[in-house]
């Protein structure tokens, strides 16, 4: 089994998602609907018209904020989203981390990352750095 697909295996395992930073922009862009909204409903509506105005902003900031295309599966990231060279620098990384573990010193990297939870573990968090640092993604909780 090769290292790309381990990683894949545990992003997925654990349900990893990111978010692009262009969705950090979309809050500031939710912001400025809210804003939009109160407005409109001030100048419809009157004082009532600030709180109803807010609330469809709200609702609709909610639902531009939830759409597919901001959010990610890790997996999906390594695999669709890495040139051939990040996926090199990333094997790299991973595999420079998990070798500096005690356990690990002088074994198969991939076997032990395969077998190894503690080597599992570092290598997820590898990749989530490598990931957040790289390609400028938040990883979601």
């Amino acid at each position: 089994m090769d290292l790309l697909t381990i990683l894949v295996s545990l992003a997925d395992d654990e349900n990893v998602r990111v978010a692009y930073k262009k969705s950090t922009t979309g809050a500031i862009g939710s912001v400025a609907i809210g804003g939009a909204g109160s407005i409109i409903g001030l100048l419809v509506a009157g004082p009532l018209g600030v709180i109803v105005g807010g609330a469809a902003a709200g609702i609709l900031s909610y639902t531009i904020s939830r759409s597919p295309g901001n959010f990610r599966n890790l997996s999906e990231v390594i695999l669709n989203d890495l040139s051939e060279k990040q996926k090199q620098r990333l094997f790299e990384q991973v595999v420079k981390a998990v070798s500096k573990m005690k356990k690990i010193r002088g074994k198969n990297v991939i076997e032990q990352i395969y077998m190894n939870k503690e080597a599992k573990i570092v290598a997820l968090n590898t990749t989530k750095t490598y990931v957040t640092k790289t390609l400028g993604m938040t990883i979601l909780k």
